[in-house]
């Protein structure tokens, strides 16, 4: 056995209580802060979960037991809330569950979703040392979709795409008047 292997840390393997989404990179990698043109981006998601609920905040101490003394930097509470804040990131797809527990089509993930993170959590020696969360899976409990850009209301008789509606006027231009600098 290579002394490397001797010294390879424990990972450990929980699933979170429910927790609403804050962020949420699932669809396609995260790739706004890549270092090099190699890199691949992250998908990602951040939990708030309420510490008034007994087993959260046990969820919490045991998450922190975990981590021991290198701590858990993706761990924080809210400022203005007091909500549990975790982060969970992966290289690859987490795969989907509804809330039954079978495997669903990709759904796009909003801010606002309920849903429990499967993840491990593995430590890591370089740069003074620490943990990371990484994902493994999601459950969806109360799904909230993504969409991009605004929601507007209909406008009654507007403009529908795909209307040939009326063709403008062609109309013959005046001749200008010459004394005009322009």
């Amino acid at each position: 056995m290579s002394p490397k292997s001797a010294s390879k840390p424990e990972v450990k393997y929980g699933i979170t209580p429910q927790g609403e989404v804050q962020y949420a990179w699932l669809d396609k990698p995260d790739v706004r802060f890549l270092k090099s043109d190699g890199d691949k981006g992250k998908y990602t998601v951040t939990l708030l979960i309420d510490p008034s609920v007994k087993e959260n905040e046990e969820w919490e101490a045991e998450l922190k037991k975990l981590c021991g003394d290198k701590g858990c930097s993706h761990l924080s509470r809210d400022k203005e809330t007091n909500f549990i804040v975790t982060k969970f990131h992966s290289y690859s797809k987490a795969k989907q569950f509804d809330s039954a527990g079978h495997v669903c089509p990709d759904a796009s993930i909003g801010k606002g979703s309920i849903v429990k993170v499967a993840f491990s959590l593995s430590e890591y020696e370089g740069f003074g040392g620490g943990n990371t969360l990484y994902l493994n899976a999601i459950q969806i409990v109360k799904l909230v979709e993504f969409t991009v850009g605004a929601k507007f209301p209909p406008v009654e008789d507007g403009y529908i795409a795909g209307d040939v509606g009326e063709k403008p006027v062609d109309k013959p231009t005046e001749p200008q008047d010459q004394d005009q600098p322009f």
